[in-house]
């Protein structure tokens, strides 16, 4: 019979092993013998009081060995008790020795709209949590996350989460995303529109305090019909830390532009007109934009004609300047041609060629310079 004290020297690796150590060890010492016989069990006479008996049969002519042990150690029962608990939706485990202790929990979700898991733990006193769901109901709500908590510096929170709604035409969505970083540690986003005949609301994206928001009020029922309204850009940096624009907008896929607005910033206003229209044989375009950064209004229009045919045409003109070339490709005949105004100044450059055969073959090439033309 052996009586040990360890409240100090017991180094604990489940109770399981214990009992597995005192078997390899009688194995180990009873290597020489064979077909020999052995059992070890335990029990707690009391709180503080663990018992471990071993008895071997040698079976050599009936010899025995019996030994039993006892370690005296505060609280031993209930630090090597691990209380496990399994349920369809959740587990609860939990072991411990002195001043160290591991503890796990978790639960299951799953439904016909969820799906998700968490689970829970503490390590030494440090609590550690992975928690995962998604959840959908079609295209009117869903929501999902996966958030991860750890006891190390730096990596206190990470992952994300993520709800999205839409019903009767309104939208409201938050997303946040938690990154192991101490420059960028948290990314928010949150989206609140209106788009029933309209498209009234914001759009919030928080990176690391920083904030940047979009506000919009705009009406129309879509954008081929138009909106008309405003949109406000709010942003931590100072030279557009407010812009505002007002005005109205007409599109058709990317055949057709209208576009009117007024931008107030911190340091300028605009105007700007912008209109286009696409066609397989035509492009038209023109705009206009007076800033109180521009010392000269600019005004633009583009004209394109015959893109499907030998026969195009352009136009260009920038406020007074303008340039036109003109490119005809027919039987036998190449001719291009262009006009410029430049500053007041009109130029003139132009190829001419025939060529009814490769034997044949005649050209002429015109330079206009400020009423001078020169031909070869």
């Amino acid at each position: 019979m052996f009586h040990l004290n360890l409240d100090s020297e017991l180094e604990y690796s489940g109770r399981r092993q214990v009992i597995s150590n005192l078997r390899c060890a009688r194995l180990i010492f009873l290597h020489r013998y064979e077909g020999v016989e052995y059992d070890v069990d335990y029990s707690f006479p009391g709180d503080n009081h663990l018992q471990i008996k071993v008895e071997i049969d040698l079976n050599e002519n009936g010899q025995e060995v019996e030994a039993t042990f006892f370690l005296d150690s505060e609280g031993i029962k209930a630090r090597l008790s691990s209380a496990v608990l399994v349920a369809p939706d959740g587990f609860y485990a939990e072991a411990g020795l002195d001043d160290y202790n591991l503890k796990l929990r978790g639960g299951f979700k799953n439904e016909d709209t969820a799906r998700g898991v968490q689970l829970e733990g503490e390590v030494f006193g440090k609590r550690f949590l992975i928690d995962t769901l998604f959840q959908s109901e079609g295209k009117r709500y869903s929501e999902g996350k996966l958030i991860i908590h750890t006891p190390f510096h730096g990596m206190e929170k990470m992952g994300g989460l993520f709800t999205w709604s839409n019903q009767n035409k309104k939208i409201m969505a938050h997303a946040e995303l938690h990154l192991p970083s101490y420059t960028t540690p948290t990314i928010t986003g949150e989206i609140s529109l209106d788009l029933k005949k309209k498209i009234n609301g914001y759009v919030t994206l928080d990176v690391a305090g920083e904030e940047f928001t979009l506000k919009c009020n705009l009406a129309g029922s879509s954008i081929s019909q138009g909106y008309t309204g405003s949109l406000e850009f709010y942003t931590p940096f100072h030279a557009v830390s407010h812009v505002v624009l007002t005005g109205d907008i007409k599109m058709q896929a990317l055949s057709f532009l209208d576009m009117e607005v007024k931008i107030d910033a911190p340091f300028a206003t605009h105007d700007l007109k912008l209109k286009y229209q696409l066609s397989a044989d035509k492009v038209s375009g023109e705009a206009f934009l007076q800033s109180t950064r521009l010392y000269n209004t600019i005004q633009l229009s583009l004209n394109l004609q015959g893109l499907s045919t030998g026969n195009v045409e352009a136009d260009l003109t920038v406020n007074d300047n303008k340039i036109n070339a003109h490119y005809t490709l027919a039987q036998s005949t190449f001719k291009f041609d262009v006009r410029t105004v430049i500053f007041g100044k009109e130029r003139q450059f132009s190829i001419e060629a025939k060529y009814p055969s490769l034997e044949n073959f005649q050209g002429v090439v015109a330079v206009t310079l400020e009423g001078e033309k020169h031909m070869v």
